[in-house]
């Protein structure tokens, strides 16, 4: 019996120690280790070599009664880590991860991936980890950052999304090397009214948030070409917008804008405009003068009206879905490069004969308005494939000639 029981034992014994030389095995092969914290505390009585590894996926265990998950102080002894993505093993409502402030001694940290994972907070000064340059942050129910996050040095990537916090450090917009920054879905109510020039930042993600007004000085981006501020509660934007030079795409959808700044003509390089779902009841005349302008998305604002000529000539896909609009504008020479036009669900009744001058039209779609027939000049449009006319009495012997030639029709 006796020797039942040292067999057991002795074989509990060499399974730890295979489990170990398994994973030291890893190690010494390449530079990327999978492991947990505990693996952390039992490696570090393992030769020097070991601890060069340069990258790690740190699995971290919840406890079951604490609801906390404690990442090894042993952490600190990868000086040579560079990438640490850290997994959760709970995602419940209480349970939380919490680092050591070892972190901060991995001064050649680049980059560090929290994704998913809900943390209490980060250590205060992580302004050490003078390497850094992405950090994720995503989805992690974090409230604030540390008052020294605008000093990491080296960060270029921030993501942000998907969090709880109401306010960031006075210094956050003091991150020099930034180059994006996504805050989407958080609860921010407002900017710091002097926000230094970021020269490298090129992307910058506030959408889902409360913000009421953008600041003045909303223009220090000189690199900016991605700027999305959706589903926010802006009414108006400040002069300053029209500085941001480089801007390519832009999203203000789902606002309470009423109209757009005559500085707004300056953004000459913009390509996508997207003002869905706001409050404007007239066609901005600053989009006129927007030479690059391909992709304007206007659905669910009440203009009632519109005039072509007030539009970029260099359109392709013009979007003026639910706007109550009773006609279509009759001056469609002035859009000679449109591809695409939405104007589904308004008050339309009749398709004027003029549609025809659009001559590089592919789609258009007028689902869900008034119309009993269409114009027999239709059946010129040579570049016409799609054609959505669902939701309408059209009765009309034009239809079965364009059903011939169009490649898609939805009735």
């Amino acid at each position: 019996m006796r020797w039942i029981i040292f067999l057991i034992i002795a074989l509990n014994v060499w399974m730890f120690f295979s489990k170990d030389r398994r994973l030291y095995q890893r190690m010494s092969e390449k530079a990327y280790l999978e492991c947990t914290s505990d693996d952390l505390a039992r490696m570090e009585n393992y030769p020097g070599d070991i601890l060069n590894v340069t990258q790690m996926e740190l699995f971290v265990k919840i406890g079951y009664y604490s609801h906390q998950g404690k990442i090894s102080s042993a952490l600190g002894k990868y000086k040579n880590l560079q990438s640490l993505k850290v997994i959760s093993s709970d995602r419940g409502t209480k349970s939380f991860v919490s680092f050591p402030n070892e972190l901060l001694e991995l001064s050649n940290l680049v980059s560090l991936d929290c994704k998913n994972v809900i943390i209490e907070a980060l250590p205060e000064n992580i302004s050490r980890l003078i390497s850094l340059r992405s950090i994720n942050l995503s989805k992690t129910r974090i409230r604030r950052l540390p008052v020294s996050f605008g000093e990491l040095p080296q960060l270029r990537s921030c993501i942000l999304n998907d969090n709880n916090l109401e306010f960031l450090p006075a210094n956050f917009w003091n991150l020099k090397s930034i180059e994006q920054i996504d805050l989407s879905n958080n609860r921010l109510k407002g900017l710091p009214a002097n926000i230094k020039p970021l020269p490298n930042l090129t992307i910058l993600n506030l959408g889902k948030n409360s913000l009421e007004a953008l600041p003045d000085g909303f223009n220090n981006f000189y690199a900016l070409n991605t700027l999305i501020l959706s589903e926010n509660k802006l009414k108006t934007l400040p002069a300053s917008i029209g500085k941001l030079e480089a801007l390519t795409y832009f999203d203000l959808s789902t606002n309470g804008l009423e109209h757009l700044p005559t500085t707004f003509s300056k953004i000459k390089m913009l390509k996508e405009l997207n003002l869905y779902d706001n409050q404007l009841n007239a066609l901005p005349f600053a989009l006129r003068s927007l030479p690059n302008l391909e992709e304007l998305k206007l659905g669910h604002n009440p203009l009632e009206n519109i005039n072509a000529a007030m539009a970029s000539p260099s359109l392709k896909y013009l979007d003026l879905s639910a706007c109550l609009l009773e006609k279509i504008p009759l001056d469609f020479k002035q859009l000679p490069q449109l591809q695409d036009l939405y104007m589904s669900a308004n008050r339309l009744k009749s398709i004027p004969i003029e549609i025809a001058n659009l001559e590089a039209l592919r789609l258009l779609d007028v689902s869900n308005n008034y119309l009993t027939k269409l114009p027999a000049s239709m059946l010129l449009m040579e570049k016409l494939e799609n054609l959505n006319i669902q939701g309408n009495a059209i009765d009309d012997n034009n239809l079965y000639l364009l059903n011939r030639k169009i490649s898609k029709i939805f009735d």
